[in-house]
């Protein structure tokens, strides 16, 4: 049997579709699983971004950029990506979440 990997659009409907946190974490699970076997997943930092605007809390934000930050093919612009969706308070923790401080 075939498996075939989540697409980043199935993934970030789904993810928008979700309504509770511990929903959208196994939304991520999903994403990151349906590529075992398979090729490495990819995200952009705008989709990135994306992701975490979808969740409300800071301590949500920053478990889901832990999940998912390794993924990303454009890692020049996470810092954007922070600046966009972290408050400034935030925003040194999920740099050093990434590896930028």
């Amino acid at each position: 049997q075939r498996f075939i990997p989540m697409d980043n659009q199935s993934f970030l409907e789904q993810l928008d579709r979700a309504s509770w946190a511990k929903d959208k974490f196994a939304v991520i699970e999903d994403f990151l699983a349906s590529y075992t076997g398979s090729r490495k997943p990819s995200l952009t930092s705008s989709e990135l971004g994306k992701a975490i605007h979808e969740f409300s809390f800071t301590e949500e934000k920053f478990k889901a950029l832990k999940r998912l930050h390794s993924i990303v093919s454009d890692r020049q612009n996470l810092g954007t990506m922070i600046e966009n969706e972290f408050s400034f308070f935030d925003r040194e923790e999920a740099r050093k979440i990434v590896g930028l401080n």
